[in-house]
């Protein structure tokens, strides 16, 4: 009896294998490469630039996605402006309160 793997050696030194491809396989590669660049080209920054404004018919929808943008970047910027000086008031109180330990009673934070 041989030994398994010298039989699996011997098989598989003589495996062939012989690939077919189709008439138009290398047309259809081709055009597979052209869809992804196309895909890629065509990407999200495009297709929101267009929609914003190329697209006449959605001139109403974009406009007034812009003014929500731009109400809401503005609504953004002057809440953490009031957080940010309430911060600073409060580091202000604690730096002070710590140079001087008895101006803890005038002060509040």
């Amino acid at each position: 009896m041989k030994n398994p793997e010298e039989n699996l050696d011997t098989k598989l030194a003589a495996w062939q294998l012989e690939p077919e491809f189709c008439r138009d396989f290398n047309r259809e590669v081709w055009r597979r490469i052209a869809a992804s660049h196309a895909a890629r080209e065509d990407g999200f920054w495009q297709k929101l630039i267009s929609f914003l404004f190329i697209a006449p018919r959605y001139s109403t929808a974009s406009g007034f996605a812009i003014a929500m943008l731009t109400l809401s970047l503005g609504t953004a910027s002057l809440a953490a402006r009031s957080a940010n000086s309430r911060h600073w008031s409060m580091l202000e109180n604690r730096y002070v309160q710590s140079i001087d330990p008895l101006t803890h009673s005038s002060m509040k934070e």
